[in-house]
């Protein structure tokens, strides 16, 4: 009978205190789970809800009041050149600013003739951002390679993740603008500002159990999908201008009948119209009138 040698015992006793570590680890492991599990599959409604949220939210915030009452051509060429996947894209902005316009009392039209005022609408950014931040133990299989390099008979699995918390973070951002011109002298009357608006969401996870999350697309708390009513109210404030643009409304019969009475009158009367686009154009252009009869030079003999 052959006796180990030290060797052999010292390699023995580390693949016995791995196997311990793991199993130690492993129970662990078991308790964490036991509090809680909760995974997120898919993101993509998140996204799009981020994402269409900063659209409504952007748009909401520009005041088309000063073109209202006036037949207006929104102009998009600068729009549908945006290439997006998903239900948010350009038509979706675009939309989205038609409705704006049609609250604000703007008379849209289809035809860029027919339309005393072009507004050109631009989009500068519309896309996503998400991060994640774990507290606890990522996985490694560190110990799974010492151990075959010790030679060990048994092979040692990868440790998995064991986190004690975990939050996610994602973010929708856009930014829209418009300017409008008058269409034929090219005047310009109007120009709405930068409009940029930033929609977030958060997940929270604490020893496995959520996600708890809070954020714009969120009535309040929410955990699983069910909103926790304990927590309080709303994590986002609407604005009044974010809220005349998402709630149903009809217009009064009165600023209809004004709208109607207006828009007849401009196609109706040749004279009227043409003497409102002269109007406009000598204020646009304003030139010397000429020298008043009495003080022109009389013809010579």
């Amino acid at each position: 009978m052959i006796a180990n040698s030290p060797h052999q015992h010292s390699v023995g006793m580390f693949a016995h205190q791995i196997r311990a570590a793991v199993s130690r680890l492993v129970v662990l492991l078991i308790i964490v789970c036991l509090a809680g599990c909760g995974t997120t599959r898919e993101k993509l409604a998140t996204e799009q809800l981020l994402m269409s949220d900063a659209v409504d939210r952007a748009v909401a915030h520009i005041d088309f009041s000063p073109l209202a009452g006036e037949t207006v051509f929104l102009d998009t060429q600068y729009v549908r050149t945006l290439k997006t996947q998903g239900v948010v894209n350009a038509d979706y902005i675009i939309s989205s600013l038609r409705q704006q316009m049609v609250l604000a009392g703007c008379l849209l039209q289809d035809d860029r003739e027919k339309a005393d005022f072009v507004a050109e609408a631009r989009v500068g950014t519309l896309g996503t951002d998400s991060n994640e931040v774990n507290f606890g133990i990522p996985a490694s299989n560190s110990l799974s390679t010492a151990a075959s390099i010790v030679g060990a008979s048994a092979p040692i699995p990868a440790l998995p993740e064991v986190s004690l918390a975990r939050k996610t973070y994602d973010l929708a951002a856009t930014k829209v603008a418009v300017f409008a011109y008058h269409r034929e002298s090219k005047s310009p009357v109007w120009q709405s500002g930068l409009s940029v608006v930033k929609s977030r969401a958060q997940s929270n996870w604490i020893l496995g159990a959520g996600p708890f999350q809070r954020g714009e697309i969120y009535d309040g708390t929410v955990f699983a999908g069910q909103k926790l009513p304990a927590f309080g109210m709303s994590s986002h404030e609407v604005e009044s201008l974010e809220q005349a643009f998402r709630s149903p409304s009809v217009m009064s019969a009165e600023l209809q009948s004004k709208l109607m009475n207006n828009l007849f009158a401009k196609e109706d009367d040749p004279a009227v119209r043409t003497a409102q686009k002269e109007e406009r154009t000598d204020d646009a252009n304003p030139t010397d009138k000429p020298a008043d009869s009495e003080n022109s030079t009389p013809p010579a003999e």
